[in-house]
């Protein structure tokens, strides 16, 4: 089953982000199993994050919710709100995944 998590930060957490990104990529590495995508949620500039969306290939929702329930933002209290949704993969086309690079561990996104 695919889930949806979507999760929308509390405003001003940009250092508390920062602050945590290492963390939140280590676990992210250790969940490569049940990431089917993820990344930032960004504002229109491209550099402002407001959240982050996790899509997950798990059994259950209970195994969502034991992702979330570990994620380090979360836990930092980075995510003001965190929307568990089932989906189900509709279109898929790995040809068009745009290459971007990651953020880097720490970043002003008002520079």
């Amino acid at each position: 089953m695919h889930f949806a998590v979507y999760c929308l930060d509390h405003d001003d957490t940009v250092e508390l982000r920062n602050d945590h990104r290492a963390v939140h990529r280590a676990y992210l590495d250790t969940q490569a199993a049940r990431i089917f995508f993820s990344g930032p949620l960004l504002a229109d500039d491209g550099k402002l994050q407001l959240g982050s969306l996790f899509i997950l290939s798990v059994g259950s929702r209970a195994e969502a919710e034991d992702f979330i329930g570990n994620e380090p933002y979360n836990n930092a209290g980075i995510f003001k709100s965190v929307r568990i949704l089932r989906m189900r993969k509709g279109r898929y086309d790995p040809e068009k995944v745009c290459h971007e690079a990651e953020a880097p561990l720490r970043f002003d996104p008002f520079e």
